[in-house]
């Protein structure tokens, strides 16, 4: 296996494969399920985490709080998730209440950019005159001009959905 071969199948198994999947992955690969595993993990990433103990309060709650200084008077959602918390729900219900609302949008991010037709048919229901298209996420590389657009990365919410029910 050449040095990039490896450092691709490395790339692999930290996107999550397990060993003999990531070899078959480098050996069947064009390079767009790499980038569109990376991009998905990318997405999930910008999610609010639950790592917190019992009884504690998240580090994104945390970091929200901090905006308001306590000063439930002020709009905004963090002044809302002080509100919330101060009416007594909990940090497990705002977390999962807020993961699922990401969840939902990126999910439809990801189905939007491989082209699901439901999309474009809706947009254009919203918005007559929106020409007969689809959205796609290419791969962007560098050329002898400056940036060339590439091959379309395809299946990004397949993996979305990998990724997203591992976390659970």
């Amino acid at each position: 296996m050449s040095k990039r071969e490896n450092g691709t199948r490395a790339a692999y198994e930290a996107l999550g494969m397990e060993a003999e999947e990531a070899a078959y992955a480098v050996e069947n690969d064009d390079g767009a399920q790499i980038l569109s595993l990376a991009f998905v993990r990318l997405l999930l990433d910008e999610m609010v985490t639950k790592t917190a103990s019992p009884g504690e309060r998240p580090p994104w709650i945390q970091r929200e709080l901090k905006l308001t200084g306590g000063r439930t008077e002020l709009t905004g959602s963090a002044a809302a998730l002080q509100r919330m918390l101060d009416a007594g729900v909990s940090n497990e219900d705002v977390t999962a209440v807020v993961r699922e609302q990401q969840w939902n949008a990126l999910y439809n991010v990801c189905q939007i950019l491989d082209g699901d037709p439901t999309w474009m048919a809706f947009l254009r229901e919203k918005i007559p005159g929106v020409p007969d298209a689809s959205f796609r996420l290419v791969d962007v590389r560098q050329g002898w001009f400056g940036e060339v657009p590439g091959k379309p990365i395809p299946n990004l919410h397949p993996h979305f959905d990998e990724y997203a029910s591992s976390d659970e």
